[in-house]
């Protein structure tokens, strides 16, 4: 609680050092621990930290594996697509794509809809990105100086 309140206050150390605190409290329960380790990430992903995000995500889904924990997988799986969806689309998702298929398999409707959403408004985000480099590289090349070769001195 006090970690999610501090990441809710932007106190993002503090929320550190609560989560760490609790996650070697749990360290007997692998399913706890990945937990932590999901709330660890979105700390990091909150104070723009993303390889550390994306770390603690690559942890937490390894127990959720070892655990067997669909669930666990849907919601690591989501938040990776997550961090990766910044820049690095086609791993955002894939990453998508196998969360929203393990919640399609628990029958989690909600799990399903809210990665559909988080899928929609990346790919709203890339078209955008996608079509301000067009402009920027058109505009651009319409800046370049035009030389009119008609209008040279001949050379004899």
């Amino acid at each position: 609680m006090l970690g999610t309140q501090c990441r809710d206050l932007k106190r993002y150390g503090e929320a550190e050092q609560y989560f760490n605190t609790l996650l070697f409290q749990v360290s007997s329960n692998a399913v706890l621990a990945a937990d932590i380790k999901r709330e660890l990430a979105l700390v990091f992903l909150a104070n723009e930290e993303y390889p550390r995000a994306e770390a603690s995500l690559e942890e937490a889904l390894t127990i959720e594996k070892q655990q067997r924990n669909q669930h666990g997988e849907a919601l690591s799986h989501e938040l990776i697509g997550l961090v990766r969806s910044r820049y690095r689309w086609t791993q955002a998702r894939r990453a998508f794509n196998l969360s929203k298929s393990i919640f399609e398999t628990i029958n989690n409707e909600e799990g399903v809809r809210r990665v559909q959403g988080r899928i929609d408004l990346m790919e709203a985000g890339r078209n955008a990105e996608l079509q301000r480099r067009k402009e920027k590289r058109h505009t651009a090349r319409s800046a370049r100086p035009t030389v009119d070769v008609t209008s040279q001195p001949t050379v004899h």
